[in-house]
This record gives structure tokens, C-alpha cells and sequence, in this order.
């Protein structure tokens, strides 16, 4: 995982533009957990609107946050207000709807599972590389996966102050979390950086074949994920993969099968 950033208040900048961005019992997605946290902030704006009787646009921010419901979802702090603000900007309706995810089950490395002969593509960061083809059990049956809660601060500089983020980093591996917190640092000058704690994440399979990777731990706002690991697969094996990778070396009209990247979610 490879990040450019630019100096001064880059860190906080490029957490903060990696942000994005019908319930199903068990799981949520994405779109589900961020419709979820904007419903709740348009009822707050709605209430405070009606209370003081002004539009639900000229409502401020800051009231909205220092509501008890806002509170709850963690978006009462200073640092949040931007974020807030995209998602009262965001329509719920424009979101799209999420199938159900209930007939989901953890892959058993050690197990008989169809999905560890899917074929994952590692696509390498440099682009004069060819990619990399393993079987999902060989890329992944000895990896941990995690999101770490981070709080990313600053200090004053370049008439900049000093500003303090947290950060859901992930789902991603240790190694790369440390890679990429490790360039952030080198790339601007007094970034701190203070582990806040993390969330378990496992892949699982639905009965169609679709790959999941699930957060645990009670996370419910996995829109809020920054930084996430990309697993891109195909569902044949490896043996009949590669050969159509070849071919299109020569023949670029030879058709690929479908592929797929695996859709992060959180358990309800």
C-alpha cells in the first residue's frame, strides 16, 4: 500500500478525504451503517429546526453534535464536525440498498471450503510489474486482519495549528498499517501517532461465493474505515486463471471471467 502525501497537515488531510464515505439482522455494510448515522443526524437538525424555528440548513453544526444521539455515535467532538457536515449534505434515499448477508459463514483455512481455491490478484505498485496470482488459502490462511483505532495528531507549523484526528485504519494487517503510518511520518514533520485499541475482522463466503470480510469486536460504523485491504478474486482456481492472463499478453480480446473485491462489513 503505497501513500503520496505532501507536508504540513497531510496526515489528517488525506484520512479525512479517504472518508466516504434496509438493515440486514446480522451484518451491515457500508451504506448501511453511514444511512444509519444520518438519519440520526437529520432528526437531531429536524428537532433543534423546529425548537428554534429556522430552516434545517441554517441549524448549527455544533448544536447538532452537542445533541445526546450525535454523542452516541462518536461525532460530538470538534474533530467530527466536517464529517457531520458531509453527511447532512448526503441524501439517505441516494444510498444504495444492500442484499442480505445472513447466510454468511467464516472460512475455515484448515477446512474444505470452495472459496480457498478462488484466485486472488495482487496488482503490485509498481506498474512495470506483472500481478500476482495465489489461491485465497495460500495469500491469506496465516493472516490477521484488524482494524486499528488510531488518534493521528499534528503540531503547529507553517501557520498551521495543531490538529488530533482518530482514524479507523483498516480492516488491513499490522505490517501494513505500520508501513503506511511509518511514511506518513517521514513525509511530515510531528506526527503523532497513539493506539486507541482494535477491532477483529475474519473473512467469511455467502452460499453465492461472494467474499466478506466481517469486522467483529461490536464496530458498527465500518464507513468510517479508512485504508482498508482491497482482496480482488475470481472464483476459479488458479490453474485455469493464469493461462487467460497469459493469453491476453498476445491477444488482449481473450475474455477474463467475472471478477469480484470483497465487500467489508460489520456485525450488528
Amino acid at each position: 500500500m503505497k501513500f503520496k502525501l505532501s507536508s504540513g497537515r497531510a496526515p489528517l488531510f488525506f484520512f479525512a478525504l479517504l472518508l466516504a464515505g434496509c438493515q440486514a439482522p446480522m451484518y451491515q455494510t457500508v451504506e448501511d451503517s453511514q444511512r444509519k448515522d444520518i438519519e440520526v443526524l437529520l432528526r437531531v437538525q429536524k428537532k433543534i429546526a423546529t425548537e428554534k424555528n429556522v430552516k434545517p440548513y441554517q441549524v448549527d453544526v455544533a448544536d447538532i453534535q452537542k445533541n445526546e444521539s450525535v454523542a452516541k455515535l462518536g461525532l460530538d467532538k470538534a474533530e467530527s464536525k466536517q464529517m457531520v457536515e458531509a453527511l447532512l449534505n448526503t441524501d439517505p434515499t441516494t444510498l444504495p440498498l444492500s442484499p442480505s448477508y445472513d447466510d454468511l459463514a467464516k472460512i475455515d483455512f484448515g477446512g474444505k471450503s470452495k472459496a480457498l481455491d478462488y484466485t486472488v490478484v495482487t496488482m503490485p505498485s509498481d506498474p512495470s510489474k506483472e500481478p500476482e496470482f495465489k489461491s485465497l488459502k495460500d495469500a491469506y490462511k496465516d493472516t490477521k486482519f484488524q482494524v486499528f483505532h488510531l488518534q493521528i495528531s499534528t503540531v503547529a507549523q507553517d501557520n498551521m495549528p495543531a490538529e488530533s484526528r482518530e482514524v479507523f485504519f483498516g480492516p488491513t494487517t499490522e505490517k501494513r498499517k505500520t508501513e503506511a503510518l511509518d511514511q506518513l511520518k517521514s513525509q511530515s514533520k510531528g506526527v503523532g501517532i497513539k493506539d486507541l485499541g482494535t477491532y477483529p475482522a475474519d473473512l467469511f463466503v455467502s452460499s453465492t461465493g461472494r467474499l466478506a470480510l466481517v469486522i467483529g469486536g461490536g464496530f458498527k460504523y465500518p464507513y468510517r474505515c479508512v485504508g482498508g485491504e482491497q482482496i480482488s478474486y475470481f472464483k476459479e482456481p488458479l490453474a485455469e486463471i493464469k493461462p487467460i492472463f497469459e493469453a491476453r499478453k498476445t491477444k488482449p480480446e481473450t475474455r477474463m471471467p467475472v471478477s469480484g473485491t470483497a465487500v467489508i462489513l460489520s456485525r450488528s
